[in-house]
């Protein structure tokens, strides 16, 4: 019944309407021949350049000197890499003067490689972000209106940030349920065990790193569950190991995705579980060298995206701050689609922090925390460090000056909210945060 409500309510939602759409153009490009899917893509990139030549004032540089019509055979290579701190530096150029007509929402990445970002987006954006995800749940077997049960961090519970009330009824009609992994005793793991169990026709979405703590426990205690219908993993690399104890404790696939707050879904498992095929309708993902040189398949380097639906702020050839490797493209993929796939993505260094009583705070909690912190503009870096189960350092880099007492409160008040009222907190000015030895910043490390 609460299926046939969501899709009824649908369709009196403009919005949700026109990502239904979507969603059905997008189940047929799907299956686009390699000729289709290469022609749709340099469409929308062609579509994309002109409007950056003539709106994007970053852009206006490397592209006025071309013709309209010679724009289909430009190189991108022929254009900066972005990362963060261009982002940061060039905010209002790499932002379209055409935003009369456009919905635009401020975004955030969580600062992950330590150095969080805010971008712009727009609604043409959100509606083809949201249709290609809808496509890769489909993949899992969930589609638009069946139960989906979300293990992941509630901003609202943790932060008090949002509407409760409306979050919750909002959920109701999406037929989701939400159960916060932010902060993950044992208490609550065995808790949202059994709910997942009671709900054995729901998909279920959750961090790779909360699904693992999940099924650990679960194993341990040899309490298994058989499930009807499918997980995905997602918010950090889903490593062998993980795969392996998760699928043996559900009983059923795990299909891994990769998305980001940029770009949304970047790529996704299909059915065979053999790579991750990339969102080529949306995106044109590269794989490079620390000289900008493409790196041949089979070969790691930096993940450089492109999108092709983000108009307000085109983030063109950015580099996310992963590492990856290609697949040949002559490997096709047993499922059809021709899609490039992505054989390995490398991700970000995390540590969970660990509680006293038994349990884990994940370390995309502190990810989180910073994506909200970074519109007070006043911090540049950070790292948190836990030096035992109630005492924790942060490390902070300021952008100019130092950050109000509220917001160094409000950083001491967040981190005890789920490591403990008892929990000290230790807060540490530096001049700069390097990376480890193998160029990798960490931005939670655990020395408990």
């Amino acid at each position: 019944m609460q299926k046939t409500l969501a899709k009824s309510i649908r369709k009196f939602s403009k919005t949700h309407s026109l990502i239904d759409k979507l969603t059905l153009e997008y189940e047929k490009m799907q299956f686009f021949s390699k000729d289709d899917l290469q022609n749709l893509r340099e469409k929308r990139l062609v579509k994309l350049l002109k409007h950056c030549k003539k709106n994007v004032p970053y852009y206006k540089k490397y592209l006025k000197d071309i013709d309209d019509d010679d724009l289909k055979n430009f190189n991108l290579k022929n254009l900066p890499l972005l990362d963060k701190n261009t982002i940061k530096t060039h905010f209002d150029d790499i932002t379209s003067i055409d935003l009369t007509h456009r919905k635009i929402k401020l975004n955030a990445t969580g600062g992950s490689t330590g150095e969080p970002v805010s971008f712009l987006q727009d609604y043409y954006y959100l509606v083809h972000s949201e249709a290609k995800k809808n496509i890769a749940f489909q993949w899992a077997g969930h589609y638009i209106g069946d139960p989906l049960i979300r293990l992941w961090g509630s901003e609202a519970d943790i932060y008090g940030k949002g509407n409760k009330v409306v979050t919750k009824i909002k959920d109701f009609f999406k037929n989701h349920k939400n159960l916060n992994a932010f902060r993950l005793p044992y208490k609550d793991i065995v808790e949202y065990s059994k709910i997942i169990n009671e709900n054995s026709s729901s998909v279920v979405l959750g961090y790779s790193h909360a699904l693992h703590e999940l099924a650990k426990l679960g194993n341990r205690n040899n309490n298994s569950q058989k499930r009807k219908k499918n997980i995905i993993s997602t918010s950090g690399p889903l490593y062998p190991f993980f795969r392996e104890e998760i699928e043996g404790y559900f009983g059923v696939k795990v299909f891994d995705l990769y998305g980001s707050r940029e770009f949304s879904t970047i790529a996704s498992e299909c059915e065979y579980h053999d790579g991750l095929h990339v969102s080529e309708e949306t995106l044109i993902v590269e794989i490079v060298d620390d000289e900008g040189n493409r790196c041949p398949p089979g070969i790691e380097g930096n993940i450089i995206i492109t999108s092709l639906i983000n108009y307000t702020m085109p983030l063109i050839r950015y580099n996310i701050g992963d590492r990856g490797i290609f697949f040949d493209e002559k490997e096709i993929c047993k499922c059809g689609r021709f899609h490039k796939r992505l054989k390995k993505v490398i991700g970000r260094s995390m540590d969970n922090f660990l509680l006293k009583e038994g349990g884990i705070v994940p370390g995309i909690y502190f990810v989180h925390f910073i994506g909200i912190l970074i519109n007070k503009g006043s911090i540049k870096k950070m790292q948190f460090i836990q030096k035992d189960y109630n005492h924790v350092v942060v490390k902070l880099v300021y952008n100019n000056k130092r950050p109000e007492d509220g917001t160094l409160n409000e950083i001491t008040k967040t981190i005890q909210d789920v490591m403990g009222i008892n929990c000290l907190v230790n807060i540490e000015e530096q001049d700069n945060i390097s990376p480890n030895k193998s160029g990798k910043f960490r931005y939670t490390i655990c020395e408990v």
